[in-house]
C-alpha cells in the first residue's frame, strides 16, 4: 500500500526562491494594485491558516480548463512566488467557441483564434479589477479606509476562474506558460483585494489599526501583476497569432487536467494559507504524475487528486495548508 502522503504548505524558498511546500515563512508586497496615494507601510506577515486536512479545490471543466495537474514532462524551475490563501471555488464551465476537443480545428489558421474567448475574458477581468481599484483607492482617506456596499460588490462580482474554461488542453509549452502566467495574473490582482470583502463588515477601517495595514499591505501584493499585465497580453496575442492551430485534447485527458490541475495551483498560491495575492508565475511549476496515498501526483512539489467525471469535468484537490 501507497504510503500516505502529508499535506504542505504552498510557498517560497528563500534559500532559492522557488516555489515548494514549506513549513516556513512567506513575502511580502511593496506597492498599490493600482497607482494611488497609499503607499503601504510594511510586509504583510504570514499567519497559518487554521485548515484540518486536505483543500479541495473544485475544477469543473466542459471546455478544457488550467491547473495544477499535468501530463509528465521534464522537470522544470518554479518562479518565486508568494505564500497565500485558497478561496474553494467552482470553476464555471460553460462550453466556449475556444475550445472543442477533437484536435485543430479545420479552417483556423492559429492558435489565437482558439484563444479568442479567453483573450476578451481577461481584457474584461482587467477593467473590472482597474475599476474596483479605484473604488477602492477612493475610499482611502487620512483617518479611515472606507468600504461602501457598490466597492464591496465590485469585488465580489470579479471570478478569475471564470478563464478557465477558456483555456485548451493540448497547447505547446511555451504558449501555455504564457497564458498561465496571464491566469496568474489575474487571481494575484483580485485575491490582493480579498480583505475588501472580508473586512467590509468592520468599516469603515481606522488607518492606525491593524486591519486597515493589512488590507493596504495586501493591494500591495497585486502591484506587480498589474504594471506587467498589458504587456504580457500583448505578447500572449502575438505568440498565439504566430502559432499553428492548438491540437485541443479531449476533455478527459491529463493534458486537460493539466489545465485544471495549473489553475488550482495558481488560486492557491495566490488565496491559500490566508494569503492575500502577489503569486505570479513566469514558469511553468513541475507537474509530476505518480499516483501515492490515494494522491495522483504532485504540482510544484504539492500533492494533488484529480478525478474526472462526464457530467461535471475534472475535479482537484490540493493537499495544502
Amino acid at each position: 500500500m501507497d504510503a500516505p502522503v502529508s499535506a504542505c504548505r504552498i510557498g517560497p524558498d528563500r534559500r532559492d526562491g522557488r516555489v515548494r511546500c514549506l513549513s516556513g515563512s512567506a513575502t511580502s508586497a511593496v506597492e498599490v494594485a493600482m497607482e494611488s496615494n497609499v503607499s503601504p507601510g510594511r510586509s504583510r506577515p504570514y499567519r497559518p491558516a487554521r485548515l484540518a486536512g486536505v483543500v479541495t479545490l473544485l475544477a469543473i471543466l466542459v471546455a478544457p480548463v488550467a491547473a495544477c495537474s499535468g501530463s509528465p514532462s521534464p522537470p522544470e524551475q518554479a518562479e518565486p512566488g508568494v505564500t497565500t490563501s485558497v478561496p474553494l471555488a467552482t470553476v464555471p464551465a460553460s462550453p466556449t467557441q475556444s475550445g472543442k476537443a477533437g484536435g485543430a480545428v479545420p479552417g483556423r489558421q492559429s492558435a489565437a483564434d482558439q484563444l479568442a474567448d479567453f483573450f476578451v475574458a481577461a481584457t474584461r477581468l482587467d477593467a473590472d479589477l482597474r475599476d474596483a481599484a479605484k473604488r477602492i483607492n477612493g475610499g482611502v482617506r487620512r483617518d479611515v479606509v472606507a468600504l461602501d456596499p457598490a466597492t464591496v460588490a465590485a469585488v465580489r462580482a470579479i471570478r478569475p476562474q471564470a478563464l478557465v474554461g477558456t483555456i485548451p488542453g493540448g497547447m505547446e509549452r511555451e504558449l501555455l506558460r504564457s497564458v498561465m502566467l496571464l491566469y496568474s495574473e489575474i487571481v494575484s490582482r483580485r485575491l490582493a483585494m480579498n480583505r475588501v470583502v472580508s473586512f467590509a463588515a468592520s468599516a469603515p477601517l481606522p488607518r492606525a489599526g491593524t486591519d486597515a495595514q493589512e488590507l493596504i499591505d495586501c493591494l500591495g501584493n497585486g502591484a506587480p501583476a498589474a504594471r506587467r499585465f498589458a504587456g504580457d497580453l500583448a505578447q500572449v496575442r502575438a505568440l498565439a497569432s504566430s502559432s499553428e492551430p492548438i491540437a485541443v485534447a479531449p476533455r478527459d485527458s491529463l493534458a486537460t487536467a493539466e489545465v485544471a490541475v495549473r489553475a488550482r495551483y495558481i488560486d492557491a498560491l495566490n488565496g491559500g494559507c490566508d494569503t492575500c495575492g502577489g503569486g505570479v508565475l513566469t514558469r511553468l511549476v513541475p507537474v509530476v504524475w505518480k499516483r501515492q496515498g490515494g494522491l495522483d501526483g504532485t504540482v510544484g512539489g504539492v500533492p494533488f487528486a484529480a478525478t474526472f467525471a462526464a457530467g461535471s469535468g475534472w475535479q482537484v484537490q490540493l493537499n495544502s495548508c
